[in-house]
């Protein structure tokens, strides 16, 4: 899924979740399947607590871990593309 750099992402509110050891466990409300994120995922995860752009969530990743940023980016859009898929976040633009 490719994703408008310019593109809002947020938490679907209905999601639960919970950092347990530095590692983010969510629960789609509609599913209850949980889901067990790794350290980027987590971290992309704890962005999402208001509303950010997927260019400001890669200058973030880009900050925190040691990666091409092109190799950021790719990551970022398939991890928030299936995100997306599991309806645990909301993009719009």
């Amino acid at each position: 899924m490719y994703l408008v750099a310019k593109a809002s992402v947020s938490k679907n509110k209905d999601t639960a979740f919970r950092v347990i050891d530095e590692v983010a466990v969510v629960v789609n409300p509609e599913s209850g399947i949980i889901y067990v994120l790794n350290e980027m995922g987590t971290f992309i995860w704890q962005l999402l607590e208001g509303t950010i752009t997927v260019n400001d969530i890669c200058n973030a990743v880009y900050e925190a871990f040691e990666a091409e940023k092109e190799q950021i980016s790719a990551d970022v859009q398939a991890f928030l593309g299936e995100l997306a898929k599991k309806q645990l976040v909301v993009i719009a633009g």
